[in-house]
């Protein structure tokens, strides 16, 4: 079967190591699925991706591993190119670069306009920003021996004056609080100084060119940077020093001086706190609390081998890690120490593949997309390259294809550092190594289905590549990676065709017809793109006689919440150092007012914050997903903007609307709730909150426009109109079956009177006839956040099942809008499941809570339930193989041969024959079972203080009392039953007493009404109806 640990190998393209172990477990922390793969992208440069599964979800990461001895690379520290007061995504920055092999984002920023690193940046042994300063952060050294290292850098640099004047340089290109101190910005800040304005009006700026002072200014707007020179600026006291003490026509050297030394550094840039030093975790210098995308550097022992790794976070699949755990990671990757950089949204890892000419993304940004950066760190080829060829790669654009179709080869070269050569694809030699087929002008023709292997040959270099090809098309499907999005916006769709036994292939966006049922959007390349107006729609495909759709929300529902003022709006500070003011301001976005926070949060240097608060319950509508609100800054600052929302627990959630005020004027944040939330929410606080003591501020902000959003219903789909379905030869029904089983909406499997696999077990198993049946809990929406510990049970079952018949059985599905949350942990169990197929093994997983249908992906079959209660379905064992076939009515079919007996009435009738009834009711089930056929009810037996009690008519019903001798007195809250016998029975709701013809018998338990129907206790009731019955404790029956 598929490995759940797999380890790709690759040291050329042309040679793979493939290593499967099964049972093995995965790393220390318990992981029990792993995928590793690893290939050299360049001169003494490789990139591994590791994929891992366990408690905490998936593990996403991304290691590139350079040999800093090998000077076939280089290392370069990029930056925008507009300046470091610029940021820019990591693909824009690598176009600075001819031949990158990878990339990643690095250095901390202040959230300012503009923009500004944070931490040091040397290049080219040049000074670019000066070392932190508000943050006990440490930073990356490359040598120009090309040794790195690790440390803190101290700034001590200054400015010498021709007539002996002396003056500290705090800042290179890098902003402190209104320019307050002195600092110096060339041209790799920009074109332009930062000029005088409202907040710094006496700044000083002192044009410096080729050493020499050009021009000493007060109060003037921005002023162009010397190219060959740099403008030496501060405002307040500082600013007044230097206006008085330089003059224009005067020489000044700067002495860019730091410890450690920057003599004989090549490269440099900042970091957070040292993740690993000397071979462990390091204490760190700032929490590192939270799992969140993450990004780090680490060095070998040697300073030789620089490792860049990125993990993914804040995805639906990847949860991303916290401080000690990367610190871990970066240790196993062969870190000796290692730094934290910047991560969250930041986090971008940038990767070429041999033989292509760019880079291309590695890892699964949060924000969906790449984030604007400060700086990077890349590798690239150190020279123009080789001539020779050193290999090549055979691609295709997919690897599963229909009998029917070709498809086009095509082969890529590249030199001895992986950068590409160009190849003449009709030179190359092509052979088939495995399956049926044949290359005609560069196209591949499958002749046969089943696997096929196809080698390339190009100037003696060798590639292969697999394929699966598959019979004709039997069904088409749509796939979104949401079935939710914003208006104005887009997403991708991905159409499969399916095979009858249900392999897939991609079809071509363009060869397929699309439809919009509401017009919310439209199709382009590949991609829906949505209009400007909220709604829900269904997105339909059609392809060669099949047709799939998918349901698609288009926005949200969004509720203008009422004004803050109606809420009585007061101020709380935390701590009590905290000071400031809450009022109603005579200005708004939305409304002709808003409220307004004044707040100092300078007098402590813990965390601080401004609260909001609302005297009166502020309810948030119901189904609310998401607040937002418009916030008014006169000026900016580096603070967090978040809420706080209390459930009807009565608990706590803090919610993230906007880190940084990076804006003037009006700006709309927001922020998502945590999911399933109990109702009601109510809006607790607003506020301004800032944890580092370096950044205290004061300021105003104002609030205006708070609005709740729901997400939009999406319309049902039955399974014909979703697609994908495939007529099943196993779905028929088998008459003189060997074994015959039923599985009720509610999971549980009956064969006869037994029941096999009861509704009340969360995760069970059972085993009988060649048959193993595994029940899961998956009830929200996903196995492992359900309940983790299903996944190594499940695992155990799977490696060591022997029966042919696997059926799996799940309280929802797998596939779909109601299916898994995480797509890889759906993909990771149907993976599983067709290795099992592979080695012989029939699959099914039968789900409630979903549409009806049967769904086939690689010889799995999924059959779904349905959300009713009549939804039955029987199962057929024939010669080991197992058949399934829906019931559509109330019936079905019940195996005979272990038919419950009543064996108590068995050993005291005397002249009992074949026709007698039996009758079967479960506890909590709304069915019965008589002569072999299902009944299902609107009540089911429960248990009262050790009493069963069954509802009256019902089991009337079940022994052959017809409908008009069951009657109820609505007057005197009694049913009355006339017996086949002709005797009258009475029972009132609140009595314990039982009339039989006017006399009265103790029932011991008073009847009772639920779900408007009578219940009484079994005992006495089976005694009046002069019927014998027998009670099974483990089976919780009861039969008549």
């Amino acid at each position: 079967m598929k490995a759940w640990k797999k380890v790709l190998l690759t040291a050329s393209v042309t040679g793979v190591l493939l290593i499967n172990s099964l049972m093995q477990p995965v790393f220390a922390s318990g992981y029990l699925y792993e995928d590793r793969q690893k290939s050299n992208i360049g001169s003494g440069v490789t990139h591994e991706r590791v994929l891992r599964f366990g408690e905490n979800g998936w593990l996403h990461m991304n290691v590139v591993t350079i040999d800093l001895k090998n000077d076939k690379n280089e290392i370069d520290l990029l930056q925008s190119s507009q300046g470091v007061a610029h940021k820019e995504t990591l693909s824009q920055m690598l176009t600075q670069k001819e031949n990158p092999i990878a990339a990643i984002n690095t250095d901390f920023f202040y959230v300012t306009n503009p923009d500004s690193p944070l931490g040091i940046m040397v290049r080219d042994g040049q000074v670019v920003s000066s070392p932190v300063t508000v943050k006990p952060f440490a930073a990356l050294g490359i040598t120009k021996d090309r040794k790195a290292m690790i440390d803190t850098w101290q700034n001590h640099m200054y400015i010498s004056s021709e007539r002996g004047g002396i003056f500290s340089v705090k800042a290179y290109n890098k902003i402190t609080w209104n320019y307050h101190q002195t600092t110096i910005m060339d041209r790799n800040w920009g074109e332009r100084s930062p000029g005088a304005s409202d907040e710094y009006p006496d700044l000083v700026e002192i044009v410096v060119k080729d050493g020499q002072v050009q021009e000493v200014r007060r109060g003037l707007p921005a002023v162009t940077i010397p190219e060959n020179g740099y403008v030496l600026l501060a405002s307040g006291q500082e600013g007044n020093e230097l206006y008085e003490a330089i003059k224009p026509g005067e020489k000044l050297t700067f002495h860019p001086q730091m410890i450690p030394s920057l003599e004989g550094i090549e490269l440099a840039v900042g970091g957070g706190t040292p993740l690993v030093r000397n071979g462990q975790i390091a204490s760190f210098t700032e929490p590192v609390t939270g799992n969140h995308p993450r990004t780090a550097v680490g060095i070998d022992n040697s300073g030789s081998t620089l490792i860049m790794v990125t993990v993914d976070g804040r995805h639906t699949s990847y949860r991303g890690v916290n401080g000690e755990v990367l610190a871990r990671l970066m240790i196993e990757m062969g870190s000796f120490n290692a730094l934290l950089m910047d991560g969250g949204g930041s986090t971008t890892m940038m990767v070429r593949s041999p033989g292509d000419a760019k880079a291309a993304l590695a890892n699964t940004p949060s924000d969906g997309g790449q984030r604007r950066i400060i700086n990077a760190l890349a590798v690239s080829s150190a020279s123009n390259g080789y001539d020779d060829l050193g290999g090549i790669v055979l691609e295709a654009s997919q690897d599963v294809i229909f009998k029917s179709n070709g498809i086009a080869l095509e082969i890529k070269g590249y030199d001895e550092a992986y950068r590409p050569v160009a190849v003449d694809v009709n030179q190359a030699d092509f052979r088939i190594l495995e399956g049926e087929g044949r290359v005609e002008s560069g196209k591949l023709i499958p002749d046969a289905s089943g696997e096929l292997v196809v080698e390339a040959t190009y100037r003696g270099k060798k590639s292969q590549m697999d394929f699966r090809v598959i019979d004709e098309l039997a069904a088409i499907q749509i796939h979104t990676p949401s079935y939710y999005m914003n208006r104005n916006d887009e997403i991708e769709l991905r159409v499969e065709g399916i095979s009858p036994d249900g392999y897939r292939a991609p079809l071509s966006f363009e060869q397929v017809r699309w439809e919009d049922s509401n017009q919310l959007g439209s199709f382009e390349r590949s991609v829906y793109k949505s209009a400007d107006r909220n709604g829900v729609t269904v997105l339909k495909a059609s392809y060669n006689g099949h047709s799939a759709a998918i349901p698609m929300a288009v926005g949200s529902q969004d509720t203008k919440l009422p004004a803050f003022r109606e809420y009585n709006p007061g101020f709380l500070g935390y701590p009590e150092q905290v000071t400031g003011n809450v009022s109603i301001a005579e200005k708004g976005k939305t409304n002709n007012h808003s409220i307004q926070l004044d707040y100092d949060l300078t007098g402590s240097v813990e965390t601080t914050a401004a609260y909001i608060t609302f005297g009166n319950d502020y309810v948030l509508p119901s189904g609310t997903s998401e607040i937002g609100v418009w916030v008014h800054a006169e000026e900016t600052a580096p603070h967090w903007i978040r809420a706080q929302v209390q459930d009807g627990n009565g608990t706590n959630h803090t919610v993230d609307l906007k880190q940084g005020i990076d804006w003037m004027g009006w700006e709309y944040v927001s922020g998502s709730l945590p999911r399933d939330l109990r109702a009601p929410l109510t809006l607790h606080r607003l506020y301004v909150v800032e944890p580092d003591p370096f950044f205290k501020t004061s300021g105003t902000l104002l609030f205006d426009g708070m609005e709740a959003i729901a997400p939009l219903s999406l319309p049902t789909l039955t399974a014909e109109e979703a697609g994908g379905q495939l007529r099943d030869r196993r779905n028929r029904s088998i008459e003189n079956a060997d074994k015959k089983y039923a599985i009720t909406s509610d999971l549980q499997v009956i064969s006869g009177g037994s029941t096999v696999i009861s509704k009340d077990q969360s995760f069970t198993s059972a085993e009988e006839s060649d048959t193993m049946f595994l029940k899961l809990d998956a009830h929200q929406q996903g196995i492992r956040q359900t309940n983790y510990q299903q996944w190594p049970w499940l695992k155990n079952k799977l490696t060591s099942a022997t029966a042919k018949n696997i059926v799996i059985l799940m309280n929802g599905p797998i596939w779909g809008p109601e299916g898994f949350k995480d797509e890889l942990e759906a993909k990771l169990l149907n993976d599983q499941l067709v290795s099992l197929v592979d080695s012989g093994k029939n699959v099914f997983v039968f789900y409630s809570q979903g549409s009806r249908g049967t769904e086939i992906r690689e010889g799995v079959r999924y059959v779904g339930l349905g959300k009713s209660s009549e939804h039955l379905m029987n199962l057929y064992l024939e010669s080991k193989e197992l058949f399934y076939k829906a019931s559509d009515d109330t019936s079905i079919e019940i195996p005979n041969e272990q038919e419950e007996k009543n064996e108590d009435a068995e050993d005291n009738k005397e002249n009992t024959d074949d026709t007698e009834r039996t009758v079967v009711f479960w506890v909590g089930q709304n069915y019965y079972i008589a002569d072999n056929e299902r009944v299902n009810l609107d009540a089911a037996p429960y248990i009262n203080e050790d009493r069963l009690m069954v509802p009256v008519a019902h089991v009337s019903r079940a022994l052959g009392i017809p409908r008009e001798n069951v009657g109820w007195d609505s007057e005197k809250s009694m049913a009355i039953i006339e017996t086949l016998e002709g005797h009258i029975l009475q029972m009132s709701i609140g009595s314990s007493k039982l009339y039989i013809d006017g006399n009265s018998i103790e029932m011991g338990s008073e009847a009772e009404i639920r779900n408007d129907r009578t219940f009484v206790p079994i005992s006495r009731f089976a005694r009046a109806m002069n019927v014998d019955y027998t009670w099974n404790s483990d089976r919780q029956t009861v039969s008549f």
